[in-house]
């Protein structure tokens, strides 16, 4: 059985990583889950630590010259193509701490990851640890799950895979069974209501709000805004399905506490649609304009049913 830890959304700073690093007991993959920036800056820690080579001290130290190659640089843009940037870059400048993301893309490709395996082939630059930090995990498309499954699967000597999420169900359970798990707890639910509202949100849960009486072409005109660039346009569906999932939720809070004698069964089949959503957006590359389609019909059906 794999080491799996939960930690609170305050604690950047995960016991199950500082052991590793305190026994030298590094693992071949770690699979963070939870709220993105709070992941994020642990496996950013935890990766510096590893390329750290003080001995005596807390790692990262920040003061060895491993530390100080891995500290904060000017960001390269990746291309997941390779037409324009690079297919992947470096934590600062150390040559064997590899980030890997999306860049300006919808997907992780895998073109990427083969990249990844290449460079990884040629062996550590500093004789010590390599470790790839991959921090759209969500976002790998299918190909790129099997390809970073087969490294995986045969990972290269003293190399540590970070995998960066906010939910490990975007993931094959493959990939899942080869990692141990880092667990955040899940980030205050979306608050769609009051005067500290974004203006974004608020157009949105007003939306939901007389969804019922919205005609067929008001709901039509409502998923066009969705169309155009499919990286901007898939992030704002993001935000749109995040926005109907607490909506939902409110009024099934209503329901349960009015006592009402209307059944939430069709806002919790909402609720299973919307997460659907949300893994065709990140798994299947789907339109996110039909995206927002579908989950207006179904906030429809919902409310109606």
């Amino acid at each position: 059985m794999l080491a799996s830890e939960t930690m609170s959304a305050e604690s950047e700073w995960p016991v199950l990583l500082r052991h590793c690093l305190e026994s030298d007991r590094i693992h071949s993959a770690y699979l963070l889950a939870g709220p993105v920036d709070v992941a994020m800056r642990a496996a950013i820690r935890f990766a510096r630590g590893i390329a750290c080579i003080a001995s005596d001290s807390e790692r990262p130290c920040e003061a060895c010259a491993s530390c100080q190659r891995s500290g904060e640089q000017e960001l390269i843009a990746i291309d997941g193509t390779g037409k324009t940037g690079p297919f992947y870059r470096h934590i600062g400048d150390h040559p064997d701490l590899f980030w890997l993301d999306r860049g300006d893309s919808t997907r992780v490709r895998i073109g990427q990851v083969r990249e990844l395996q290449s460079a990884l082939r040629l062996g550590s630059h500093e004789g010590g640890w390599r470790v790839v930090l991959i921090a759209d995990a969500q976002w790998l498309n299918p190909n790129a799950q099997n390809a970073l499954l087969h490294l995986l699967e045969e990972p290269p000597d003293r190399t540590s895979l970070l995998l960066v999420t906010p939910t490990a169900s975007a993931l094959l359970a493959t990939i899942r069974s080869r990692c141990q798990r880092v667990r955040f707890a899940p980030a205050p639910p979306l608050t769609i209501r009051g005067s500290e509202v974004r203006d974004e949100i608020g157009v949105l849960a007003q939306r939901f709000d007389r969804v019922g009486e919205a005609g067929f072409g008001e709901l039509l005109d409502w998923a066009e805004e969705y169309r155009g660039n499919r990286s901007a346009a898939a992030e704002n569906v993001e935000e749109l399905l995040a926005t109907g999932v607490e909506w939902l939720r409110e009024r099934v809070d209503h329901c349960v506490r009015q006592e009402s004698h209307r059944s939430p069964a069709g806002l919790l089949t909402a609720f299973d649609q919307l997460s659907q959503c949300r893994r065709d957006l990140a798994q299947r590359n789907a339109n996110p304009r039909m995206v927002a389609e579908r989950a207006f019909f179904a906030m429809r059906r919902a409310v109606l049913s």
